[in-house]
């Protein structure tokens, strides 16, 4: 084994998730380690579009600007029937959004990864280091690597993508075959394409396809379908894909311009690829940590002096007795939260046995407030729902002091965040479904949309 030193976090794979969530803990002073199984940056896939959520994300790193420079902004997408060549529908990209306006790009991977590793501080990424299995050694974790190293670290996150060694660690099931396959390139044009700001799409006779300008010089397409022994042996080949792709657009009677693109195009050594997801299911119901993290559908122990660890007390307090204390300190008194800024949730002053027991139920983060007789908690969006419409013991005011109905405040949420509704449910979900979760009797488990009709 390596020296004794332990770095204090580990990413695996130096991704665009892995090198988004560097950069993230750098903004905030916090160094880690980038472990890359490839001697290089990886860009395959050359391109994805990227909607008004992912420049928000983009923007909280730092970088969103820098990719704005490089890449077109969409005004429409246009679609084409594969049977007949012609136009289906006409779609402005250019409607306001809950949030704003939409903002949508077609984003060059290796732009993008560049990007992102010039941000970083040198050395932060290793490359040519792959894990091949992780143990644990107490709250250490011991990464194996390919070359008979080992590297001790605190924490690791896994963002090794598809065949991720960490979500095997973790227990997670395998991806799903979606029965589709995929192939792709990127066509240069150093005098200019002539294309527009325009999605272009060909739907129809068992494929999708697509074609995306990038920025001025640059066009990406893609081409999903269903494999069948009719392919022959198009998959063989770079040459022979692009030929079939070819056959298959041209038969659609799809814009010689468009065909253009693929003909010229550089494509991947990876001839197609077929396409596998992880259901979000299972990351619910499944374990997405593991080892010395903080549980978050469990108490907030720490360790006692009597050496048992924080599971240990877990197990013989269950949440569910924790959330009936809460519920049963609440339910007379019904603590009002005030809503928060934009984005954020609402603030819950709470007595001091209260705070007590809030933070054993892993509701919120505590905040201090100069000269405050209350104790103060940070509540997330979720949470307020969870607190005011499941167990129905607190009151939620406006900032103005008028009282909020289920209704009235399920909107305000949804007015601030268009993504609400499904992180709702999936939280409410964690917390309802796990073992040791809320407590069931006397919730209210109908469903969210039913409630609010």
């Amino acid at each position: 084994m390596e020296g004794s030193g332990v770095e204090g976090i580990v990413i695996a794979g130096a991704g665009l998730a892995g090198l988004a969530t560097a950069l993230g803990l750098h903004r905030k002073g916090v160094r880690s380690l980038v472990l890359e199984s490839s001697a290089t940056l990886r860009a395959s896939g050359f391109a994805f579009t990227t909607w008004t959520n992912a420049f928000r994300a983009l923007d909280a790193l730092g970088v969103g600007d820098k990719i704005r420079e490089h890449h077109l902004l969409y005004e429409r997408l246009l679609a084409f029937s594969a049977s007949t060549g012609e136009p289906a529908a006409k779609l402005s990209l250019k409607m306001q959004g809950k949030s704003g306006p939409h903002e949508i790009r077609c984003v060059k991977r290796n732009f993008l990864l560049e990007t992102l590793e010039n941000e970083l501080p040198e050395g932060t990424i290793r490359f040519s280091s792959k894990i091949v299995s992780i143990e644990e050694d107490g709250n250490v974790k011991l990464l194996h690597l390919s070359d008979g190293s080992t590297i001790r670290a605190k924490v690791l996150i896994g963002c090794d993508g598809v065949n991720s060694v960490v979500a095997k660690w973790l227990g997670l099931p395998k991806p799903i075959l979606s029965g589709r396959s995929a192939t792709r390139g990127l066509a240069e044009y150093p005098a200019g394409h002539g294309f527009g700001p325009e999605i272009l799409q060909f739907i129809g006779q068992g494929f999708r396809s697509g074609v995306l300008p990038c920025s001025d010089t640059s066009v990406y397409w893609n081409y999903t379908w269903y494999p069948s022994p009719d392919d022959g042996d198009a998959e063989e080949s770079v040459a022979k894909m692009r030929s079939y792709v070819v056959a298959k657009l041209r038969a659609a009677r799809i814009p010689a311009e468009a065909l253009d693109v693929i003909e010229r195009s550089e494509m991947s050594d990876v001839v197609s690829s077929p396409l596998r997801f992880r259901s979000p299911l299972a990351l619910v119901r499944g374990s997405i940590s593991r080892g010395n993290h903080m549980d978050l559908s469990g108490p907030r122990w720490k360790k006692g002096k009597d050496g048992k660890d924080f599971l240990a007390l877990a197990a013989a307090n269950p949440m569910s007795v924790i959330v009936a204390e809460l519920n049963a300190s609440f339910i007379s008194s019904k603590p009002v939260a005030i809503l928060s800024g934009p984005g954020g949730g609402a603030i819950l002053g709470v007595e001091p046995k209260q705070a007590v027991i809030l933070n054993r139920a892993a509701f919120g983060h505590a905040v201090e407030i100069a000269a405050a007789q209350k104790h103060w908690f940070q509540l997330s969006p979720e949470e307020v729902f969870y607190l005011c419409h499941v167990l129905n013991c607190i009151r939620v005011e406006s900032r103005d002091k008028k009282q909020m109905s289920e209704k009235q405040l399920w909107n305000h949420f949804r007015s601030m965040s268009e993504s609400f509704p499904e992180m709702y449910k999936a939280y409410s979900h964690l917390r309802l479904s796990r073992p040791h979760g809320t407590n069931r009797v006397g919730c209210k488990r109908e469903s969210v949309d039913s409630c609010l009709r």
